[in-house]
């Protein structure tokens, strides 16, 4: 039996380096099985795989000057608030 998380959560994280933030938190997603699905200048969305549960919900991430908001599924949100830059 499958349980969908729908419980989300929006949290912001600071960076100085768009380029290098992308990089590192595409890579952590990707670790916590999520794949991007699409990409623009300022906003970003992310699916979750099979192996991320494919009912854990996307993430989606826009850019505001040095600070990103990203909103997505409670449980990855309070794993996101630990990532460093």
């Amino acid at each position: 039996m499958a349980i969908s998380n729908t419980k989300r959560r929006t949290i912001k994280l600071p960076f100085v380096s768009k380029e290098e933030f992308m990089n590192k938190i595409t890579i952590f997603l990707f670790q916590i099985g999520y794949t991007q699905d699409f990409k623009s200048d300022n906003f970003f969305s992310y699916k979750p795989s099979f192996e991320g549960g494919i009912l854990a919900g996307r993430i989606n991430i826009t850019i505001n000057q040095n600070e990103a908001i990203i909103d997505g599924p409670k449980i990855n949100m309070l794993k996101l608030e630990k990532f460093k830059v």
